[in-house]
């Protein structure tokens, strides 16, 4: 994506003591400015096999990451050589180490010293917070795709959205139906659509799989039950106070012209005609909504 978007990237390893290793090495060297904290460190990119214990990889798939992070650092006009040994050698190096290699543009200790660098007068920042949302899919599947267990597609996010809606449906349809059902068929049918990793154990994929599953299918029950009660809540009329006559039949004792008096439960009540019309005495009305100790009644069918 850095390597495709005509805006400028420029990725900051910004903290004394931080890192940017592994894949967080290949992001800094595909952007256009790597700029890395003088007492950061970089590097550590020697790749691993996960299949149970964690153990050195197949040699080809060294050769391919060197190959890669090769590519990155000359796209860049980088030191290609350094780039190969964070692969080959697990070369980790400091932000001041990586400037005096040619590895990185920049080292920079704050914001400020970066803009000044990158020679950008009034910068307008706009910090970018995940939503609830977003946070659910990291827990659920973005995670699961920053380590390398899971790769995306577009036809499964998709099918995954139309599963979010169709449950969103099922909320508010009485019983448990076709939306509920399809929503959840949907749901699983795109996370069967992400393929692993090339480079991942299948027992793990398959492990993660089922956990993945297992998780997202309790999710959509729950959601069900806890969006049906809240629509169920929303939906009830109060069960106490003057609200809970709303849709009551009273019977008006004094004529409405507008205003008058209706009886309800027993009840003398100050009334008035909704819509301003005038409602003989004897006239049964429906009670449409409660303004203080004033009942807003319409004539009742």
């Amino acid at each position: 994506m850095f390597l495709a978007t005509p805006v400028k990237t420029v990725v900051f390893v910004y903290k004394e003591g931080g890192w940017a290793y592994s894949a967080g090495t290949f992001i800094l060297l595909a952007a256009d400015f790597a700029i890395v904290h003088p007492e950061a460190s970089i590097g550590a990119a020697e790749p691993r096999t996960m299949a149970g214990e964690v153990r050195e990889a197949d040699p080809k798939v060294v050769e391919g990451m060197a190959s890669w992070i090769k590519s990155l650092a000359e796209r860049n006009q980088r030191n290609s050589e350094i780039a190969e040994k964070f692969v080959r050698e697990n070369l980790t190096l400091t932000g001041k180490e990586a400037k005096e290699a040619g590895i990185i543009n920049e080292t920079a200790r704050n914001l400020d010293e970066l803009f000044l660098k990158l020679e950008i007068s009034e910068p307008k920042i706009i910090k970018i917070q995940p939503t609830p949302i977003e946070r659910f899919f990291d827990f659920l599947l973005i995670g699961l795709w920053g380590m390398g267990i899971i790769q995306f597609s577009i036809f499964g996010i998709l099918l995954i959205l139309l599963g979010l809606f169709l449950l969103i449906m099922e909320v508010f349809q009485p019983g448990f139906g076709i939306f509920g059902g399809l929503g959840i068929v949907s749901l699983i049918l795109g996370i069967f659509t992400f393929e692993a990793e090339p480079f991942l154990s299948p027992q793990i994929f398959e492990a993660m799989t089922m956990i993945v599953f297992g998780a997202l299918l309790a999710i959509c029950i729950l959601f069900v039950i806890i969006g049906r009660g809240v629509v169920k809540s929303l939906r009830e009329k109060p069960k106490a106070g003057p609200e809970a006559l709303i849709s009551e039949v009273a019977l008006v004792r004094i004529t409405l012209d507008p205003a008058g008096r209706v009886e309800v439960k027993g009840e003398i009540w100050l009334a008035q005609s909704l819509d301003g019309k005038t409602i003989l005495k004897g006239t049964k009305v429906e009670i449409v909504k409660v303004e203080g100790n004033t009942l807003y009644v319409k004539e009742s069918k």
